[in-house]
């Protein structure tokens, strides 16, 4: 199949390169009749065919600096556009290598390439290098300080093969490299790390001196020390034993996974992207340290951005931790630093289901009915594997996270894009909204207390658009999206077109719990008026009416406190509704009044009165509607009550400037509640009427 690629953000630079700009519809839902579009870039009719779609040679990774782009074909060739350390490319550029080996991974820091060649028999680097970060300073075998005499080059134009990570010098061939903005990293297959370039903050695992430079010039063994590991781990795995199976670089730390699923970071940690409680400013962390807080779970990937980590576990869930200034962490919450990893609750894809399909349940259910033991028998359930876990298969998992500058992204096993942080440039692939509507946060105000309330999208001071809540890029709907090139103005994404056979598991969206909360508000939320007049024309009102196979009376003490044993509310929605609350709630306090909510800030409070009838051989309750069905049949009632609603339909309906408050919503209700009274109970006897008028001679 033809790979498929879009790009998103700034050409600043010819990053782009001869892609056509364009514009994507972007629509969460596909019935939705307001179309927003979202600029984009993509190799069109318009532009010349890349190489890849000419000579049958299908694009398989591509790789951003911060003003260039490369991509890799299956082949092992390599193509170049933008500008790098002041060399433009506004055309695709073929980038040849010297050697009898195709390239088969690409790593890219901020000005500089490296490329590692199959069988891991050698690396190549080139661009920038006036911090050691090519690793291109003469070697010495019998030399093996982090300083030389020697001043590393500072630009190179061709790949030239790194002498110091040849198998025979490191021990074993090179399995993976990792590229930060100053500094570099290389895997081994024994896995052994070696680091070079800039260590002003220690993100090459070594403690800047006063008399070595801040720099490494040629690649250096790192030793992890895993003494302040948790128990657990030491007691499962020697210090010796480390075994690194995946590296990432970040503008100034290092990260690295080893087999058991552990996570180290070192480097930079003002603002805690390390993973470590302590913020250490001057030096950085300079040793690798086991993050303790994911001990428990096992990391399958990894990714490091400017300030910022995130971690992905086996089940699909995403970690992140840092600054969280920009929203990259996720959370909804804007953060200064926040060092301790915390979970990215939207992209839990499998428990916002559970939960959803759990809550479905419980409604079907009678809440007197739901006792502890079938709660227990739910859980038990649930642990042994029952028809609703073997449902949640299907269910779509995040499979990678990428963190590039102050972004953050995630692709599912879908297919579809995730994109959450700095959204300033529409690098993220996201509409940018009305900056009128978004909502100002700032960071150091949010440290001196506590966050209460989730938001989507905010600004800062030094950023116009922020989306602090992983959402996804419905722009590529169309396209199975298989790797991601990031830089901090722009990104690539790579994909295939999705092919309709038939499999409903292609077609599954992972539905955000944010989504899932907006859904639910859009569907409940009215507006009060029109509430109001939806009640005056079915007369039905938000009022409790008791079982009529279990008939109590609410005025006796056994009757009010049978009401107060009955949930009016879902226990287990009461926590996810939004603070301002969603319309139309009803509650009963504790004097046995109704209580509507007519808008989300004010509540009117509404006396209901009950009467008996002397004809039954029990008590019940009046329902306190527009009249009773026997009232309904004289025509005067009738009349009186169509004027009523008339009149309250036209003051309602007018403009706000001519409404002088002649009815307020507490005043409409009791008018009512009077007006049914009074039609319900001509035939009863005057001491009735007398005490249902007693309020209006008051007034």
């Amino acid at each position: 199949m033809i790979p498929v690629l879009v790009g998103f953000g700034k050409n600043y630079f010819n990053n782009f390169g001869p892609a056509t700009r364009s514009h994507l519809n972007h629509n969460q839902e596909d019935g939705d009749d307001t179309i927003t579009t979202v600029s984009s870039y993509q190799f069109t009719e318009e532009s010349p065919a890349p190489p890849w779609e000419q000579e049958d040679d299908p694009l398989i990774d591509v790789h951003c600096t911060t003003a260039s782009t490369y991509f890799l074909t299956r082949s092992g060739k390599i193509y170049n556009c933008g500008t790098i350390h002041g060399i433009v490319r506004p055309s695709l550029t073929k980038i040849s290598i010297a050697l009898p080996l195709k390239c088969v991974q690409l790593a890219t820091g901020r000005q500089f390439c490296l490329a590692r060649m199959e069988g891991g028999l050698a690396v190549c680097a080139w661009g920038a290098g006036h911090f050691g970060q090519l690793g291109l300073s003469p070697f010495d075998e019998n030399d093996n300080t982090s300083s030389s005499s020697s001043s590393p080059p500072s630009f190179v134009h061709h790949p030239t093969v790194v002498e110091g990570l040849l198998p025979h010098v490191v021990g074993a061939p090179i399995s993976s490299v990792a590229a930060g903005y100053w500094h570099s990293m290389a895997l081994t297959q024994e896995g052994k790390v070696f680091m070079w370039g800039c260590n002003r903050n220690g993100q090459c695992a070594k403690k800047p001196t006063v008399k070595d430079p801040p720099t490494i010039l040629r690649p250096q063994l790192v030793t992890f020390d895993n003494t302040s590991s948790s128990k657990s781990v030491q007691s499962s795995s020697n210090t010796k034993n480390i075994r690194i199976n995946k590296i990432v670089a970040g503008r100034s730390h290092s990260v690295a996974l080893d087999d058991g699923g552990q996570c180290y970071c070192w480097g930079a940690n003002h603002y805690g992207q390390c993973g470590i409680l302590t913020r250490r400013r001057v030096g950085g962390v300079t040793t690798p340290k086991h993050v303790e807080a994911l001990a428990k779970v096992r990391i399958v990937d990894i990714s490091a951005g400017d300030v910022h980590t995130l971690a992905l576990t086996g089940g699909g869930r995403v970690f992140g931790w840092g600054g969280g200034f920009d929203g990259q962490l996720g959370s909804g919450f804007i953060y200064n630093m926040n060092p301790k990893p915390k979970l990215v609750s939207d992209l839990d894809f499998v428990a916002i289901e559970a939960g959803r399909e759990w809550k479905s349940k419980q409604k079907e259910k009678n809440p007197q009915q739901q006792t502890d033991q079938s709660l227990q028998n739910n859980y038990s359930k649930r642990a042994t594997g029952s028809t609703s876990v073997q449902d949640l298969v299907n269910t779509p998992r995040i499979i990678s996270v990428t963190a590039k500058g102050n972004s953050s992204f995630a692709v599912s096993s879908t297919g579809h894009v995730y994109a959450w942080g700095c959204n300033d440039v529409g690098n993220l692939g996201l509409p940018k909204p009305d900056h009128a509507t978004l909502t100002y946060s700032d960071p150091v105000q949010v440290l001196s207390k506590t966050p209460s309330q989730r938001q989507f999208q905010t600004y800062s001071f030094d950023s116009s658009h922020n989306v602090a809540l992983p959402q996804r890029l419905d722009s590529l709907r169309h396209l199975d999206i298989t790797k991601l090139g990031v830089a901090s103005t722009f990104i690539w994404c790579l994909g295939t077109m999705r092919q309709e056979n038939g499999n409903s598991h292609n077609n599954i969206v992972g539905r955000t719990l944010y989504e899932v909360e907006e859904a639910k508000r859009q569907k409940t939320t009215r507006v009060p008026h029109e509430r109001i007049l939806h009640s005056l024309e079915t007369a039905s009102f938000a009022t409790t009416i008791p079982n009529s196979s279990n008939p109590t009376d609410v005025t006796s003490e056994a009757g009010k406190q049978q009401i107060k044993k009955q949930p009016t509310t879902d226990p287990l929605e009461s926590n996810d509704r939004d603070e301002a609350g969603y319309a139309d709630r009803k509650r009963l306090d504790k004097e046995g009044t109704l209580v509507l909510d007519m808008n989300s800030k004010t509540e009117t409070k509404m006396d209901i009165h009950f009467h008996k009838k002397t004809s039954d051989s029990h008590d019940s309750v009046s329902s306190p509607k527009l009249a009773s069905t026997e009232s309904f049949h004289k025509e005067n009632d009738v009349s009186q009550t169509s004027s009523t609603v008339d009149k309250i339909s036209s003051v309602l309906s007018s403009p706000s400037g001519k409404k002088k408050r002649l009815f307020s919503p507490k005043k409409i209700v009791k008018g009512i509640v009077r007006l049914a009274s009074v039609g319900s109970l001509k035939s009863e006897p005057a001491t009735s009427t007398d005490e249902i008028d007693a309020p209006k001679n008051k007034r």
